[in-house]
């Protein structure tokens, strides 16, 4: 026997009735995760909040008071006066600071040594206090948008701000090491914004550079008589103590050993070396060594024996730093040496830095300012504004961008005073 098709209203009231029960089913999940929800939401009441207060100051602060009060107090020299505080709220106004208490007393790194220390419970009780105060108490503040993470510049905004400041592009946004983006890809988050002691060392060459390529030194030059060659021990003969031979105090070198001078070279470059001497002899041969190495050997002719000192010239190339020259006196006399002076030679600027050099310094390559402290003030008064973005009036206090010392040492050393 065939069965009996549905009637088509049957259907209809079986897919609605299905309908209308899921249509419930929806809304009461709906509610019941409303009313999750809502409960989250409502504020429980604060039961362990008298029992912090007390605690903090029956059995924490008197604690740290007597162990820690010497430093710590309202009157305490330093500024970690973590004891100022009363009660938990005065907690929140330096929650650093006892985050930091917490710990030194884990740590064991306070009190000091030499000072009475807590018991290891007390450490580890009030240590767990603070955190755990700390950790409960984080959200019930007011609104904290978060440490402020000091950044130094990427590598791409260090060359634009070397650029908007001097005029000159060095490329420092390819040299300079690549900057870690961290896991969000932007290369200018203050977290991942590191500066590692290798990356420090490249801020000064970078720095260097940039005086080189703005700053036109104006050449050097190092005189040294007889009495400032090294070693001292060595004879020095003063004018007199000879009169029949010397005309000159000279430095007298015994044989094969030598006489040198200590510069300190500021830039890379060609320098003229003249040595001064008293040859005994035709043809008296002296190597001249640059840092222990041989770079040239001078020949003294003794050309009218008129007791008269004779000078020979060399240029030598030499790197930015310190280098020790020496004349090396012949293997089978000695050598009597009068003077050794340094002359930088000088090199040809293109239009464009000296362009620089007069924006910056506000007088041409060479000028030598009549009183430096005043004009260095001048120049970094001007280039302050120009870094900071607003104007530095009269009042500013200089004193802590212009190194008095600095100035004082070029001057003793004989270097050039640009501002």
């Amino acid at each position: 026997m065939k069965s009996r098709p549905f009637k088509r209203s049957t259907r209809c009231k079986i897919r609605c009735s299905f309908l209308l029960l899921l249509f419930l089913n929806i809304t009461l999940s709906i509610e019941y995760a409303t009313c999750q929800l809502q409960a989250q939401e409502t504020p429980k009441a604060d039961l362990n909040g008298l029992q912090d207060a007390t605690y903090f100051e029956n059995q924490v602060r008197p604690v740290l008071a007597r162990y820690c009060g010497d430093c710590h107090r309202d009157d305490a020299e330093n500024d970690q006066r973590f004891l100022n505080a009363r009660n938990t709220a005065d907690i929140q106004q330096a929650r650093s600071l006892w985050a930091s208490v917490a710990s030194q007393l884990r740590n064991r790194t306070m009190p000091p040594a030499d000072e009475k220390q807590p018991s290891e419970s007390q450490r580890i009780d009030i240590a767990s206090w603070i955190e755990d105060h700390l950790q409960s108490t984080a959200c019930s503040g007011e609104e904290f948008a978060g440490w402020v993470v000091a950044r130094r510049m990427n590598r791409r905004e260090y060359e634009n701000t070397i650029r908007d400041l001097f005029g000159v592009q060095l490329g420092f946004s390819r040299t300079l090491p690549a900057d870690g983006g961290g896991g969000e890809g932007f290369d200018n988050n203050g977290e991942t914004l590191f500066l590692p002691p290798l990356l420090l060392e490249r801020y000064l060459e970078a720095a260097q550079t940039i005086v080189d390529a703005c700053i036109i030194v104006p050449p050097v030059s190092f005189y040294f008589g007889p009495s400032d060659l090294l070693p001292k021990k060595q004879d020095l003969v003063r004018q007199g103590e000879k009169q029949e031979f010397a005309q000159e105090d000279f430095r007298l070198v015994p044989e094969d050993q030598e006489v040198s001078i200590i510069v300190a070279a500021p830039l890379d470059g060609d320098y003229r070396l003249a040595v001064g001497a008293y040859p005994d002899q035709e043809k008296t041969k002296v190597p001249i060594k640059i840092d222990g190495i041989v770079a040239d050997t001078l020949v003294f002719r003794n050309y009218a024996n008129d007791n008269s000192s004779n000078q020979e010239y060399t240029t030598l190339r030499l790197k930015r730093g310190l280098h020790s020259i020496s004349a090396l006196a012949p293997k089978d006399r000695s050598l009597r040496v009068v003077r050794m002076k340094l002359t930088q030679e000088p090199e040809e600027e293109t239009p464009e830095k000296v362009a620089i050099h007069r924006r910056l310094i506000g007088r041409a390559p060479g000028e030598v300012p009549v009183e430096a402290r005043k004009e260095a003030r001048k120049v970094l008064k001007t280039f302050l504004t120009r870094a900071f973005r607003r104007p530095v009036d009269s009042t500013y206090n200089l004193t802590k961008w212009v190194s008095e010392k600095l100035i004082e040492q070029a001057a003793a050393r004989g270097l050039p005073s640009v501002v």
